[in-house]
């Protein structure tokens, strides 16, 4: 969400709201660069503050599961994108040391640093991954493994001994079995046909 906004009316964090997704989101501070280097007097509060959960225009920062501030690479940048990091780092950087007193303790400015640049938002996104991928997609996906190996189990089951552990006494046995079955059914078939054509004789 673009950083130079307030947020009390964000559509987007609203409806995540809504879904009680809230504390699965990571919300994502864009344009970060271009609130300290236009000299906004609010970069404090839509920035800093949005970072620490103290700001006053989103009651939900709480229940996030973070907030990161990254700057915009611009479409017509040449540069590669490992000096596109070292150029964020560095705007980053001149932020924090143009803070006030107040962001100026350890605590502060470590939570600050945990809160800015791309690195430290693919860093969250994939702990967050990581997560999912062993409390969730791995037990459910084993879960539906073992349905699938017991459902392939019985159906084997269900089609009988194989024919190479049978000997030839059982074999001709199921076929003797078959033939009668297959002859009976067959039997009881015409005994049907002929009393429906006797009844219809008399």
């Amino acid at each position: 969400m673009d950083a130079t906004e307030p947020l009390d009316d964000c559509a987007a964090l609203e409806a995540v709201r809504r879904q009680g997704k809230l504390n699965q989101a990571i919300l994502v501070l864009t344009k970060a660069d271009k609130v300290f280097a236009e000299g906004m007097p609010d970069v404090n509060e839509y920035i800093f503050d949005r970072i620490l959960n103290k700001a006053s225009d989103c009651k939900y920062f709480s229940e996030l599961k973070g907030v990161v501030a990254v700057a915009n690479r611009k479409h017509t940048d040449t540069v590669t994108l490992l000096q596109a990091v070292d150029e964020e780092n560095q705007q980053f950087e001149a932020m924090l040391q143009a803070a006030t007193s107040s962001y100026a303790e350890e605590t502060a400015q470590q939570h600050l640093r945990d809160g800015m640049t791309t690195q430290k938002l693919f860093e969250k996104m994939d702990s967050m991954y990581h997560v999912h991928m062993v409390e969730v997609w791995g037990p459910t996906a084993l879960a539906r493994i073992h349905v699938a190996r017991c459902n392939a189990s019985t159906a084997l089951a269900d089609l009988g001994e194989a024919p190479d552990n049978l000997g030839a006494n059982k074999i001709l046995q199921k076929l003797h079995t078959a033939v009668r079955s297959t002859y009976l059914h067959s039997t009881d078939i015409m005994h049907v046909h002929n009393e429906h054509a006797l009844a219809s004789l008399v």
